[in-house]
């Protein structure tokens, strides 16, 4: 039997060509694919701006520089912002605790991390630590937005 010969001369044969196209598997499958892990990344990237410890970190040291006192004008006394501006004794207080709670969650990190073996324990750890970390990053921007405020309020008045 000889094969049948298909007319490809024809710009309608050649358009109601009803064969198997890897082209249009890779667009039904893959862009969406693509389309929703970028979504995705984008979502998770806007609910948890600060995703590391080490980010945190230059955050504390951002406040830290912002309520730095120089140390010729306060004549060598131990002073920051928060003891020289009003109210901002609970202010301190709640950074001096979130401090804390940052170094805790860096020795619980270095000492309680499980091996990467474990998958399900490793991925629970560090969902934890997520948690916290987003909880310290609210809590530090607080404290930055109550103490620009301050500064602020005083440059107002004077």
């Amino acid at each position: 039997m000889a094969p049948i010969p298909i007319p490809t001369d024809s710009p309608e044969v050649l358009a109601t060509d009803t064969g198997f196209s890897l082209w249009l598997f890779d667009t039904q499958f893959f862009l969406p694919l693509v389309m929703s892990s970028a979504i995705t990344i984008a979502v998770w990237r806007w609910r948890f701006p600060c995703m590391t410890i080490k980010y945190l970190d230059t955050i504390v040291e951002g406040i830290r520089s912002l309520i730095r006192i120089d140390a010729q004008a306060a004549h060598h006394v131990d002073l920051d912002l928060l003891d020289v501006l009003p109210n901002m004794k609970a202010v301190k207080d709640n950074f001096q605790r979130l401090q804390s709670k940052l170094s805790i969650l860096k020795r619980d990190g270095y000492e309680h991390e499980p091996r990467h073996t474990h998958l399900c324990s490793w991925l629970s750890f560090h969902c934890h630590q997520l948690i916290e970390i987003d909880e310290l990053y609210w809590g530090f921007r607080d404290i930055k937005m109550k103490i620009l405020a301050a500064i602020e309020r005083e440059r107002r008045q004077q």
